[in-house]
């Protein structure tokens, strides 16, 4: 409810506080030296293991474990908008959980975040690899819950850095279909603006982009994922802008900006 309102630094304490009921101990705001040491842990559970053999991990079997997870990856979420160090712990951890204790659908947010730490550090096989085990999991387990936001993490996210912006088109739209129907349409609606961001990126034609835009942006109003849409008009300003026409709908752009900086997410202000 916290993150849905805007309102992450209660978000955070709300979830940090979950975890110490579970015996986990974690700052909102941990120092790089809190990273290293959770990173040198796991980088010992990883040695003499290759990235692809985690696929062949047995299942997460104590439950308490895999709420552990769950939660862990909800609040990557919101530490994204926070902290930095909090979200490459978070993301180090739960890979180290993950060999620990067994692999769940929440493994691969874990693997997908930490391909991204890993992408930071300029490790980008690495980056690459555990993106791809982070795919190949969801494949494996047969879940959808999770695959809009690993398919928003893994290919709207990292692979444009590695690959060619189109590689990861199908892949983000077929997420987006399967997490709709399991009804994850926040990050449905995040899956299908990063879409179609890649689209205007890639150079497509901005009336076929435009296009795109208003087919998605339906399918978010229709989901009522209105915390999202605005990341479908920011586009859309930017393309009549580009076309040299009006925005559309007679949008008023000074008030449409000053309206998502007092009203509306990090992610948000940050597309416009």
């Amino acid at each position: 409810l916290h993150t849905i309102r805007g309102q992450l630094s209660q978000s955070i304490e709300s979830g940090l506080d979950a975890l110490r009921l579970m015996g986990i101990d974690v700052s909102a705001h941990p120092t790089p030296e809190d990273v290293q040491r959770v990173q040198q842990d796991t980088r010992l559970e990883l040695e003499g293991r290759s990235i692809e053999s985690l696929l062949e991990l047995p299942l997460a079997s104590k439950p308490e474990v895999t709420a552990i997870m769950r939660l862990t990856s909800s609040l990557l979420d919101v530490a994204a908008f926070t902290d930095k160090n909090l979200v490459q712990l978070f993301a180090t951890w739960m890979v180290g959980t993950s060999i620990r204790h067994g692999n769940s659908e929440s493994s691969s947010v874990g693997y997908a975040a930490y391909a991204m730490f890993l992408l930071d550090l300029d490790r980008r096989d690495e980056a690459h690899r555990f993106g791809r085990l982070a795919c190949d999991l969801l494949e494996r387990l047969g879940a959808n819950t999770s695959r809009a936001k690993v398919a928003t993490y893994v290919e709207g996210t990292l692979n444009p850095w590695i690959k060619p912006y189109r590689s990861g088109l199908s892949y983000l739209d077929s997420a987006a279909h399967k997490s709709a129907q399991n009804g994850d349409y926040l990050w449905t609606g995040y899956c299908l603006a990063e879409l179609v961001w890649l689209l205007f990126i890639a150079g497509e034609p901005l009336a076929s982009v435009d296009r795109e835009s208003n087919k998605r942006l339906a399918q978010v109003h229709s989901m009522k994922a209105l915390t999202i849409a605005d990341n479908f008009v920011s586009l859309q300003v930017a393309i009549a802008s580009l076309r040299g026409v009006p925005p559309g709908d007679g949008l008023d752009e000074v008030a449409y900006a000053a309206m998502l900086e007092g009203e509306r997410m990090p992610v948000v202000v940050c597309s416009h």
